[in-house]
């Protein structure tokens, strides 16, 4: 082969190695995502040794230890009610040589975005983790599907896709407010009927339960509208541990609902706790009880 030809290869080749490039696209990572146990769609990059991110979507944290609540993917439109993401990310430090700029995105689901945030992480930061949040009240959001993306450099490396609901509305109240009295005690005679154990400190023993009857006040305040209880019972932390639905429809004239939790050893440590009854997300009762050694 002449020299002359040679020469052309030798300049050709890079070109058509560009234009390769330019059709096919360049990217760094894979490009179907992995789906992990929370439902965070994850675009694993070629290099492992590249940023990784998760996705967590809450409602708020707790005043009391900074937990996130309400955590998951389906959550109810509600006058000043906020959906937030925490975005963890994984070997940031091993790449943070210089500023790392990441872009939120929500977006509607037909893909057009309606909030943008960027956050970008300047040396000597080691922050991992970077949050945002939207409005979910309902003049604002309609129900329906929508996602978060999350892009690092203007590559998109995670997403998760959650739902909205419509807004829980209360029914007007048609007479008095209806109320729950709560009676804690241990378990009920056989032969009379009578509730055993009555009180609000309960000692820690094999196979023994608190047990709860809730008195519902003005039983038909809502007319014939079917009644739609959560029972919540809550550690000295104020976390729930153990929740109980109850719906009483029209037909069930029943005043009174039950619900229990088991104080054998291990289940539960000594403290002060509380058990509170919600009608339609709405607090109508509340007892606080001890449990002791």
């Amino acid at each position: 082969m002449k020299v002359k030809e040679l020469y052309h290869i030798a300049i050709i080749t890079p070109v058509i190695l560009i234009i390769f490039l330019m059709i096919s696209g360049c990217s760094s990572r894979v490009k179907s995502p992995v789906v992990l146990e929370d439902s965070t769609l994850v675009y694993l990059p070629i290099d492992s040794n590249d940023i990784l991110a998760k996705i967590t979507l809450f409602r708020k944290r707790s005043q009391r230890n900074n937990k996130l609540l309400n955590k998951g993917t389906v959550f109810s439109l509600k006058k000043n009610r906020k959906v937030r993401a925490l975005i963890n990310l994984r070997n940031l430090k091993l790449q943070h040589e210089s500023d790392a700029v990441f872009h939120i995105d929500w977006v509607y689901d037909n893909g057009s975005s309606f909030h943008k945030k960027q956050v970008t992480l300047s040396l000597p930061d080691t922050s991992s983790v970077i949050e945002s949040y939207i409005s979910i009240s309902p003049e604002i959001r309609n129900p329906g599907d929508y996602t978060i993306k999350v892009y690092y450099f203007r590559e998109l490396i995670a997403e998760k896709n959650f739902h909205l609901l419509p807004e829980v509305i209360e029914p007007k109240l048609v007479g008095d407010e209806i109320t729950a009295q709560i009676t804690l005690y241990r378990k009920k005679s056989k032969k009379t009927g009578k509730l055993i154990g009555k009180g609000t400190s309960f000692k820690i023993k094999k196979k023994r339960n608190i047990r709860a009857i809730i008195d519902i006040h003005n039983r038909f305040g809502y007319g014939n509208r079917e009644l739609k209880f959560k029972i919540k019972w809550l550690n000295e932390q104020g976390e729930v541990f153990y929740r109980k639905r109850v719906n009483l429809p029209s037909t069930d004239s029943t005043s009174t609902i039950k619900s229990s939790i088991s104080i054998t050893p291990g289940k539960h440590i000594p403290g002060n706790y509380t058990i509170q009854v919600y009608l339609f997300n709405k607090k109508i009762g509340e007892q606080k009880f001890k449990i002791r050694l």
